[in-house]
């Protein structure tokens, strides 16, 4: 494999830092955390209620704009909570900790999904988090995918994943990985995408996809919001359903662009090694990954709090409200030791993200010299 940059770092002054600030943080986690929380879920509950209560005049971008918000705030939630990020806070209701949180039944109340919870975290938790841009990591983009297609099909191909990527992408790979862990079967990377993966309803595992996964979220997505505005005359459950269509197509879109562009770009190096463990591992998080502009709780509600995506990488536990509190000092231990720390427009990261995907530019593979 060629190298090709050196990042030349204090790691060990700058882990000081981060464990430092980490110390800090961790012993200020509290009600107060909680009862932001509580907020940001109130305000889910509340856009989704504007949204739902004009859905049924006519299909309209507000409504369905307005219930994709409640939507990006339940993944929010069911992100932050499966790390755990709340379960040090003492007397809070057990519902909000994660080894309760979308659990079993809970799941279509807690955080529907196209997947189930524990899928969730294997994939997420365990093969991305400790693995950030190395061989091992599960949320690479890989422009091998596409790159024999030709480049006006590759627009359109980005296009269809942008807006439904969670059904079309990450719900086949994701049981793919759970099927594989409960089997005890060796992990196999990377994932390559088939139109079999979701269409195949010989193989057995699809079908179980199907019935286990797809099934249950669009009867609870799309079927019941329909029928409980049946009795106000068909046209009103019509209206409701092509609004909620849209709405998760909304929905696919703000997380695809969010979430995907937060690693994938040409200034976003890959690693030549495994990292998971060594002593760079906080300057890894910070040079592979890119935060967005923005900061108060409507904008970080838009971004789905990827706009802290580098203090989330650097303490994967830590609440909302601590993210972003935790940004200034970031930065400044960053500047102090000369790593570099990006914070962008979110769209010019897409962008740059979409070059990778469409095989246009590519990720420096990326080596880290340790210099005290």
């Amino acid at each position: 494999m060629t190298v090709d940059a050196v990042f030349v770092v204090d790691a060990s002054g700058f882990a000081a830092d981060i464990r430092k600030i980490g110390a800090r943080i961790r012993r200020d986690v509290s009600q107060r955390s909680f009862c932001h929380l509580r907020k940001i879920e109130r305000i889910g509950r509340l856009v989704t209620f504007l949204g739902f209560s004009t859905a049924w005049i006519f299909p309209n971008p507000l409504s369905a704009f307005l219930i994709a918000q409640g939507m990006i705030i339940r993944f929010t939630i069911g992100h932050h909570i499966g790390h755990g990020a709340y379960d040090r806070i003492e007397g809070i209701p057990e519902r909000y900790t994660s080894k309760c949180f979308a659990r079993g039944w809970r799941r279509f109340i807690d955080w529907p999904e196209w997947w189930t919870h524990g899928a969730w975290l294997h994939l997420h938790n365990r093969l991305h988090h400790p693995n950030t841009q190395d061989a091992n990591d599960a949320d690479l983009v890989n422009p091998d995918h596409f790159r024999h297609l030709w480049l006006p099909v590759r627009y359109l191909v980005l296009a269809f994943f942008t807006i439904t990527w969670k059904f079309s992408y990450y719900a086949p790979y994701m049981e793919q990985e759970w099927l594989r862990l409960r089997r005890g079967d060796k992990r196999v990377r990377p994932y390559e995408f088939k139109l079999g993966d979701i269409l195949d309803i010989a193989d057995r595992d699809v079908r179980a996809l199907w019935v286990r996964r797809y099934l249950p979220y669009v009867a609870y997505r799309f079927v019941v919001p329909t029928l409980v505005f049946l009795p106000f005359g068909p046209a009103a459950a019509t209206n409701v359903l092509v609004t909620v269509v849209l709405a998760e197509l909304i929905h696919n879109a703000q997380t695809f662009i969010c979430i995907r562009s937060s690693h994938t770009a040409p200034d976003l190096p890959m690693f030549a090694d495994t990292g998971a463990g060594s002593r760079d591992y906080y300057v890894r998080q910070v040079l592979a990954t890119a935060n967005y502009n923005g900061g108060g709780d409507p904008g970080d509600i838009l971004h789905g709090w990827t706009n802290y995506q580098i203090e989330h990488h650097l303490w994967p536990d830590a609440t909302l409200l601590q993210l972003q509190e935790a940004r200034a000092e970031v930065k400044a231990a960053c500047s102090t030791r000369r790593i570099r720390y990006i914070q962008e427009n979110v769209l010019k990261r897409y962008w740059m993200m979409s070059r990778i995907f469409l095989a246009l530019d590519c990720q420096p593979i990326t080596a880290i010299e340790n210099r005290p």
